[in-house]
């Protein structure tokens, strides 16, 4: 193994016991997904833990295109070992002493990119990566007949190293598990500019949408939202995840201070959830996921109000929440959000990103999170990943053995 990896906080809880709950079939409202390849199975000796046990990967803000351009090979290459990690014993998890196994997917809450470029101008936009090298062909790729299907630079990064199916990206290091990812705000930027070389295309937020075209034909999935919102979900054994990509709201803030805020659309997420869970028992517990948070940082006016977080918390309400994770802070924490209506409080895990420099709360480290979810009983770890060489040669991506001091941090009961 090239590399070890050091675990730096743990959360335990124990759960509200579930329901005998038959899950709720939900009619697919994407269209029909083209024919696609056998998908990639996990090799056999990292096999899911058991058929109603949950593990998956999280983590926020690949962003292509900003920090050291070589975080993300080192992040793929995390998470493809990841499952061979053992949970410690002594610390109260359900699962100690047993290995991480493989996930059922891996969750990407937002900014994909650092400036939304795919590639389709080099001259007025500066893009970076448009060699043939970094090109992906979604029509070919994904069975699917779209314009601009040519796509390079930062989103054609991502495309190649994170794939979509495991084992589907076209780079030398790509990702082993499923994608669920979802956009975020600097997805939004190819519009912020006086003639933007895009017209009205968002590209890296429009490939959610098409994504879901492929996503479709996978049998935990439940709703799609219409056109290019994105918006998604699914279950994995009896919890259901909803994909809210930027945030739980309808519409663009006011602008705050923020002249680009009407930019940042978060396309009817809210309606989407409200209509989604109409077909979800409230029995049923839910996994959220968003760019935005609640802390500090996603609370400030340019990204939503304090309205919308109410009208998001009042969806809430009656249902057992099990976490809302989100990105767009580049830290790793829990923390937890009160509805002063009800009175009622949730928690809320911020995902750590790839980023190991240029931010101050990562210490030379990137992270991502690890979840399992068995009957009562949810484990949870932030990993944290150190690269050898910071910024290597182009093409070189060598990898340090990173610390393995074992881990250590902060659990709860729920």
């Amino acid at each position: 193994m090239w590399w070890v990896m050091r675990i730096i906080c743990l959360l335990t809880c124990c759960l509200a016991a579930c329901t005998d709950e038959v899950p709720v079939e939900m009619p697919d409202q994407s269209p029909a997904p083209p024919d696609m390849a056998a998908e990639p199975s996990p090799p056999a000796d990292l096999a899911p833990a058991g058929p109603e046990s949950i593990t998956f990967f999280a983590f926020g803000d690949p962003q292509y295109g900003g920090g050291p351009y070589d975080k993300n090979s080192f992040n793929v290459l995390a998470l493809n070992q990841a499952p061979a990690l053992v949970w410690p014993k002594g610390e109260g998890f359900f699962r100690e002493g047993q290995p991480v196994g493989a996930p059922r997917g891996v969750i990407i809450a937002g900014d994909l990119t650092q400036n939304g470029q795919s590639g389709r101008d080099r001259s007025l936009f500066g893009e970076w990566y448009v060699a043939d090298r970094y090109a992906f062909d979604v029509n070919k790729e994904y069975g699917v007949t779209v314009p601009n299907n040519d796509v390079r630079a930062e989103l054609g990064l991502f495309l190649r190293d994170y794939g979509l199916r495991g084992n589907d990206g076209l780079s030398p290091i790509r990702l082993a598990w499923r994608v669920f990812e979802g956009y975020g705000n600097h997805e939004f930027d190819v519009l912020q500019k006086n003639a933007p070389p895009y017209g009205s295309d968002a590209p890296a937020r429009d490939i959610v949408s098409l994504r879901n075209q492929v996503r479709a034909s996978w049998p935990e999935m439940r709703r799609f939202a219409a056109g290019n919102a994105g918006h998604y979900s699914w279950d994995w054994a009896e919890v259901h995840f909803v994909q809210l990509n930027l945030v739980g709201a309808d519409t663009p803030p006011p602008a705050g201070g923020d002249a680009n805020a009407k930019y940042r659309d978060p396309k009817q997420a809210l309606a989407f959830l409200r209509d989604d869970l109409a077909a979800v028992s409230a029995q049923r517990r839910l996994v959220l996921v968003m760019h935005y948070g609640f802390d500090d940082f996603g609370r400030e006016a340019r990204w939503w109000t304090d309205a919308q977080r109410q009208e998001l918390l009042d969806v809430l309400a009656p249902r057992q929440v099990l976490g809302i994770l989100h990105g767009h802070t580049h830290e790793t924490r829990r923390y937890t959000v009160t509805d002063p209506k009800s009175g009622k409080s949730h928690d809320v895990i911020s995902l750590g990103s790839p980023y190991y420099k240029g931010q101050s709360t990562n210490a030379g480290r990137g992270h991502f999170a690890i979840f399992h979810i068995e009957g009562d009983h949810l484990d949870a770890a932030d990993v944290a990943w150190e690269p050898q060489n910071p910024d290597p040669d182009e093409g070189d991506n060598n990898l340090a053995p990173f610390d393995s001091d074992g881990w250590g941090g902060w659990k709860w009961i729920k």
